[in-house]
Parts: structure tokens; sequence; C-alpha cells
């Protein structure tokens, strides 16, 4: 692919991303860049940062050396995603980098459930729904936030507007049919635009032999007639029929060199440049942060302390202030020995209920007693079956226990699958007993 863009006269620069290539840290199984994106980023998320950040500073400082080269031109500067994993740096570089001319995120930019009209369980979606990704392994695609900000993949794409983008996907979709096609010609339409917005598309349905895990020339073939219109890119695949797909590997794999050929970091080069893994960065890095915390937290006294720490974490969770006015309505009451059990209900924002099991040691008088609230993601039924003893001894010592079912867990949690496993077995046994009726 880099050879025979050069070859059309351009400068083409690829680059290993973290995880990738000659940067691989983990087994170097097929397609294992997949694992070592959910790992890494994982990683990452430990010192609040994320894999997306330090690949787009990647692609960022990957211009920045292009833009050096005394043959290159600064105000054509396209930037492409492959396939598999490729679409999301590259989406995302564009959107901040207002170097780049043009970009081609393939697999990214949908707006609703990824290719929700040509994968058929997705097709009985409601078109509104807001998913990051096709799957939570996806660290660069799970951008932290990205649901309740409404920073989905098409807002990311759209914001490269006014400059050049192509909507893109590996097989033989045909774009033009998703929800994300409309939201993009009215962005372009804004600015006066449409000639600046495009699309690329590889071959066949999914499953099938159209998928990719880069470029290939099947991807390319329908991208180059649009850098050809744009930038004057000589066409390589123009003159090529769909019926002929299965040539094109064989018409662009003259040029292909091993990879022994391609090495940067040599066996002889690496020792030179005492290259440290992402972890250990990452280990440092959060040394570093956790220390500078620690210093400014050794200046301030208790109370301060507890502000720095709620505000900081109201930062990273949202709103964290309680409801001033919950309402609480008590279900029902027993007497059990020695204690007093209440079943409660509280409403802590409209449609979201609490439910929770108050329990207080029988005790004379008025005496306000201390309480201990306990949450697990087993919810109460969890407390009550295998921490018994606990909670016995707590009530005997004159203290209240408080078991809720936070959002998640327990009762809501159980009614949320409940309600789940229906939405998708009711229209399956539909079309069962359709079946059957034929």
């Amino acid at each position: 692919m880099g050879i025979t863009w050069a070859k059309a006269g351009c400068a083409v620069l690829v680059i290993d991303q973290v995880g990738f290539g000659e940067r691989i840290e983990t087994y170097p199984w097929d397609r294992d860049g997949v694992n070592a994106r959910y790992v890494e980023g994982e990683q990452l998320y430990l010192i609040g940062s994320s894999l997306l950040t330090w690949m787009v500073w990647d692609a960022m400082r990957g211009i920045d050396l292009l833009l050096e080269q005394p043959n290159v031109d600064g105000k054509e500067v396209i930037v492409l995603g492959a396939v598999a994993g490729g679409g999301d740096p590259a989406a995302v570089t564009a959107a901040l980098d207002s170097r780049v001319t043009a970009v081609v995120p393939f697999n990214f930019g949908e707006a609703t459930p990824e290719t929700s009209r040509f994968i058929s369980y997705k097709s009985e979606w409601p078109m509104d729904l807001a998913e990051p990704t096709v799957g939570g392994w996806e660290t660069t695609r799970v951008i932290r936030r990205n649901v309740v900000d409404q920073f989905l993949q098409w807002f990311i794409c759209a914001s490269v507007a006014p400059r050049r983008f192509v909507y893109s996907y590996e097989l033989g979709w045909n774009v033009k049919d998703l929800p994300a096609w409309a939201r993009y010609q009215k962005v372009y339409g804004l600015y006066h635009a449409l000639d600046n917005l495009a699309e690329a598309h590889g071959f066949g349905p999914f499953p099938g032999p159209g998928e990719a895990e880069d470029l290939a020339p099947a991807q390319r073939r329908s991208l180059e007639p649009t850098l050809e219109r744009w930038f004057g890119i000589p066409a390589a695949f123009a003159d090529v029929q769909s019926s002929v797909l299965a040539n094109l590997a064989e018409r662009s794999s003259a040029d292909r060199r091993p990879v022994s050929e391609l090495t940067v970091l040599t066996p002889s080069i690496a020792p030179e440049l005492h290259i440290r893994s992402l972890h250990e960065a990452a280990h440092e890095q959060g040394l570093a942060e956790v220390q500078t915390v620690r210093d400014q937290l050794a200046k301030l006294g208790p109370a301060d302390r507890r502000q720095w720490l709620a505000t900081h974490l109201a930062e990273r969770l949202g709103n964290t202030d309680p409801n001033p006015n919950p309402q609480a309505t008590v279900e029902w009451t027993k007497e059990l020995p020695g204690t007093l059990a209440e079943a409660l209900v509280l409403s802590v924002e409209p449609g979201i209920t609490v439910p929770m099991l108050l329990l207080h040691p029988l005790r004379q008088g008025a005496t306000r007693l201390p309480v201990v609230v306990a949450v697990a993601a087993g919810g109460k039924d969890l407390f009550l079956s295998q921490r018994s003893e606990q909670i016995e001894g707590l009530l005997k010592g004159g203290v209240a226990v408080c078991l809720p079912d936070v959002r998640g867990t327990g009762e809501p949690d159980r009614l949320r699958r409940l309600i789940r496993c229906l939405r998708w077995a009711i229209p399956h046994w539909a079309n069962g007993f359709a079946t059957c009726a034929q």
C-alpha cells in the first residue's frame, strides 16, 4: 500500500501504533493486537489516561515528522485508518489536529448500533440507541463518558467538517443507507461543503470473504477515485471491475517486501534506544502523579482533605451530591428476635428507586443508633446469605444495618436482566410460532 501510493507521487508514512507491529507487547499471535488494545487500555485507565490518547499523540508526532520533510505539501495531509483498529485514532487525530486535510477512518463513525442495517440481530434495536462501539473490549472506541457527553463516533467524525472526510467500511455495505450518512450530509451542508464528503467500501456481507485487517486492494479500489478527485492522486485500480476483485491482491503483491527489509528496530538498533514497555512508562507516570497528590494532601488538614477528595471524585463520577429531599416508603415491617426489620423503597431520582432493608436492634429509649451501610454486587441477598453472623454481631452491639440494592445490583439488576432477556426472546418466540404455524 505504501509503495503503491509512493509510486503515485505521495510521501507515505506508515507507523506502528502502540501494541502493533514492532511495538507489540503481547503474544505475537494472529490479530493479537485486538487483545493488546484491551490490556494496554486498562493499564492506562489506571493512571487516568487512555490508549487512544497515546495513539493520537503518536499520530500527531508523525505529522510533525512529515511536515519537516522539504518535499511534503503541508496543505495536503491525508490520514488513513486501517480496518482493524486504525479508524478510531485516525478520526480523533483529524478532529483534534487541524493540519489534517482529509481523513479516511475505516469501520468508525456510526451513529446508532454499528452496522445495524446489515447484521440481523442488531436490526431489531431502536434506531435512536446510542451505542459507543461494537464491543466493550475496544478500549480505543469506548471513550470515557462518550455516551453521557454525546461524544459518539459520528460526532467525532462530523467535527472534522468542513475538511474532507470519507465515511468507510471494510465490506460491501452501502453506507449511504446508514443513519450517520444523513447526519454527515446535514453537517457538511451547513458548511456548503458536500463535495468534501465521500464514502468507501470493500465487498461482500458479514461474515464473508470481504473481511480485512487493513486497507486491502478491495477497499482501496473504492477509495482511489475520491483521492484522485480531491488530490489528483492517480488511481491504480480504476480500470478493474468488481468481477475480478480476486485478482487485485495478485496485482498489488508484486511490490510487497519481506518483513526483514522493512524492520526499523533491528537487533542492532533496538538496544541502543533503551525502549521501555508501555506498562513501565505508565507505572512511572502513575507513581509521579500519586506522589504529587500525596505532597498536596500532606499540607491539608482532615476537613480540607475530605473536601479535596469529594471535589475530585465528582469530576470523575459526575454529580455526587445526594438528593436533599428523597422520598422513602415503608413497604413492610417485621419484628424478629431482638431486631426490627423494615423494607424501604427510596426514590432518589425520577424513575430510579432503591430497595433496601433496614435492621434495628430493639432497644429502649430514643437513643440515636450508629448505622453500617453495606453494599455488594450481589445486593442485600448476598449479605443475608453469606454475612449473617457479622450482621447479627453488629445488631447485638447496638449498631443498625442498612442493606440497599444500589443501581445495577440485587432486585433492580435482576429485573433489568429479565426485561433484557424478554426483549430479545419475544421476537424470536414470535418467529418460532410463525414458523410452526406455517
